[in-house]
């Protein structure tokens, strides 16, 4: 049973839209979470949680497939680090949903500029 379920995970994630779909699902869910923040910190601490986690997984493949470089967990940090930010600064000051998009993406830039930073120097 469970190495069913790993070949159907592994199956899923070898799909290009895979990554796309988690990708956009972490941004919303992160948008959602950070916009309620106020409200209920809880819930809004553990979707925050969870889509952090996607983030790492989906960016790291988008970066490596789109741009063929080699994600770098420097890379993921300096992400995580911004995400996490957001998030706090989110909990201070009330944000509009777009402006908390734009704010991911700006993160998500933040991982493509290190990571190319990080294989520059490694070549």
């Amino acid at each position: 049973m469970y190495e069913m379920r790993k070949k159907q995970q592994k199956e899923m994630q070898e799909k290009k839209w895979w990554s796309y779909a988690l990708l956009i699902s972490a941004i919303f869910l992160f948008s959602q979470s950070s916009l309620v923040i106020n409200k209920n910190m809880g819930y809004s601490l553990a979707l925050i949680l969870v889509s952090l986690i996607m983030h790492s997984r989906s960016v790291g493949d988008l970066v490596k497939r789109i741009f063929k470089l080699n994600p770098s967990r420097i890379a993921n940090i300096a992400m995580i680090t911004a995400l996490v930010i957001i998030a706090v600064f989110c909990y201070f000051v009330k944000i509009h949903f777009v402006y908390i998009v734009l704010l991911n993406i700006g993160a998500i830039a933040i991982y493509v500029a290190v990571s190319a930073f990080c294989s520059k120097l490694n070549k």
